[in-house]
């Protein structure tokens, strides 16, 4: 039992040592502004439009941020009129701002690509949607997908300079929600819906069958116009705000194989209405209306930890356990050649602390209850006296929801 303490211990003093942290980079180099656009491109990060606090003044001017030399250069501004609420997203080195709206325009449609390398901006099909501002967007295999204010979905795709309406979102229609794709599927949650109530919903969407599939929520709170984005196969949403009274520090992370939710470092200045982007393995989170200032122009850099998830702890291909999470009761099946009779199986807790252990007297499988014990993450070990097949080593980690 010591052994297996303090192999936890182990691992829960690496996760510390390679959590993940905020740096602060250089300041925005433009005016303060909430509901600006952004994309990004290779090592650059884009960022442009908006309005200020009182949706008074509203911007065309567009800023370009090099993570390398960490600094803001202003680049071409954005073709079409100045706006707020726009939606961005880059697909094969072109950036694309459009729709959006303000006090003296009304709700806009066009839509402007943006070439970096001559820095000029070409427009392009407009949106078709019925027109809101504050759409979300995200992108799979080279195609765009925009909408959810209305509940519509529509697919850009770039080549045909064409709009397609796809399934309208299955959740409540909403403002100020967030989207982002991992991998070959998109995700859409939070937001604030009619009544009014901050939502914490989260939504997968499937391209290849054109269905939505309601996923775990997003924390304990619900929020609006909170931050999201993907990183390494897992997704992020944090900050926001609850009506306007309260703007969110908190930041989550998503892994999709365990449908599971797991709170990271929070960002060291609450906001709301920011902007944020991924370059590389991190990700960047600044300007919007923050809880010490209002105008803010700071810009913070998120680098994710190394050994989050399901999977951070692998077994050999002589044992498997499912089904991962797992509402209470999960099968430990395993390779009929080892000899696992008379072994204990030992779940632990984060702290390395045994909250339950059974002994395996099945050469197949073994059916595990574990609905006793608190919604969490958790490791198991396998431990055996005899010396013929051995399962010392065979552990991983278990997530119950």
């Amino acid at each position: 039992m010591k052994k297996i303490i303090l192999f936890l211990l182990i691992i829960v003093s690496s996760i510390i040592s390679k959590a993940d942290y905020w740096t602060q980079k250089a300041n925005f180099g433009g005016i303060p502004r909430v509901y600006a656009a952004v994309f990004s491109i290779g090592n650059n990060g884009f960022v442009g439009t908006g309005c200020d606090l009182s949706n008074s003044n509203y911007y065309k001017d567009f800023w370009q941020y090099d993570a390398l030399s960490n600094t803001w250069t202003q680049i071409a501004d954005f073709g079409g009129l100045a706006r707020s609420g726009a939606f961005g997203f880059s697909i094969d080195s072109m950036g694309y701002v459009g729709a959006g709206g303000s006090t003296t325009s009304g709700v806009l449609k066009d839509v402007w690509q943006y070439n970096p390398q001559s820095n000029t901006w070409i427009q392009k099909s407009n949106f078709d949607s019925v027109g809101k501002a504050g759409n979300i967007s995200f992108v799979i295999n080279s195609k765009a997908y925009v909408g959810i204010d209305s509940n519509e979905l529509w697919q850009y795709d770039p080549i045909l300079d064409s709009w397609t309406q796809m399934a309208n979102f299955a959740g409540n229609p909403r403002q100020g929600a967030v989207g982002f794709a991992i991998g070959s599927k998109g995700y859409v949650g939070t937001g604030l819906d009619t009544l009014p109530n901050p939502l914490l919903d989260f939504w997968e969407y499937d391209p290849s069958t054109n269905t939505w599939t309601q996923k775990a929520s997003v924390g304990n709170l619900g929020r609006w116009y909170a931050i999201g984005f993907s990183l390494n196969n897992k997704g992020y949403i944090g900050t926001g705000c609850w009506f306007t009274s309260f703007r969110y520090a908190d930041f989550w992370e998503y892994d999709p194989t365990s449908n599971y939710w797991f709170q990271k470092s929070s960002i060291p200045v609450g906001r709301n209405k920011s902007s944020a982007f991924t370059i590389g393995n991190n990700g960047y989170v600044g300007i919007g209306y923050d809880s010490l200032f209002p105008n803010a122009i700071d810009f913070w850099e998120y680098t994710p930890d190394t050994l989050s998830g399901i999977n951070e702890i692998t077994n050999s291909n002589s044992i498997s356990l499912y089904p991962n999470p797992t509402s209470g009761t999960f099968t430990l099946s395993y390779n009929s050649q080892l000899s696992i009779l008379n072994s204990q199986l030992i779940i632990t807790d984060v702290l390395g602390r045994a909250v339950y252990s059974q002994s395996i007297n099945n050469q197949q499988s073994s059916v595990i209850n574990i609905s006793n014990l608190s919604n969490g993450v958790y490791f198991y070990e396998i431990q055996t006296g005899n010396s013929t097949g051995s399962l010392t080593g065979m552990r991983g980690k278990i997530v119950k929801n």
